[in-house]
């Protein structure tokens, strides 16, 4: 099956020394993995969200061609389908940072778990009109002095 890609071993044995068949060996590892495992690029931008895959934006460029092309039957079934894509995506997402925070300390999850829903903080001292209120009264109390 690899037989024009497996290393011959008489070969390996006529070697040398020790480094010229690490780098035998090296070489031939990095060329396989070229072989079988390419290297694929794609752009990340700042404006993506955490979820997105390369499918995912794949499947929004197919959504925006057939709109821009006027095929609205195609474009709305992809619409329906990107939508469902980014729904699940976003429930995968969140669920494997909640699983992460469970095994974190209680503190960080609880602290992270209101920065995910947006939560206002718990510390009344937080809230601004406290906090004038909380300013006023010292400043009273130095003049008071």
């Amino acid at each position: 099956m690899l037989t024009h890609l497996t290393p011959k071993l008489d070969l390996i044995l006529r070697l040398q020394n020790c480094a010229a068949m690490v780098n035998y060996f090296y070489s031939t590892v990095l060329s396989l993995l070229d072989h079988f495992l390419r290297v694929t690029r794609y752009s990340k931008y700042t404006t993506d969200k955490p979820w997105f895959t390369p499918e995912f934006r794949e499947a929004i460029k197919c959504r925006q061609k057939a709109i821009s092309q006027g095929n609205i039957a195609k474009y709305q079934r992809l619409r329906n389908r990107t939508q469902r894509m980014a729904a699940k995506l976003c429930k995968a997402y969140f669920s494997s940072k909640l699983e992460e925070l469970y095994s974190s300390d209680p503190r960080q999850w609880c602290l992270k778990t209101r920065k995910i829903l947006k939560m206002d903080d718990p510390n009344p001292l937080a809230n601004s009109a406290v906090r004038s209120v909380t300013l006023n009264l010292a400043n009273f109390s130095e003049v008071a002095k």
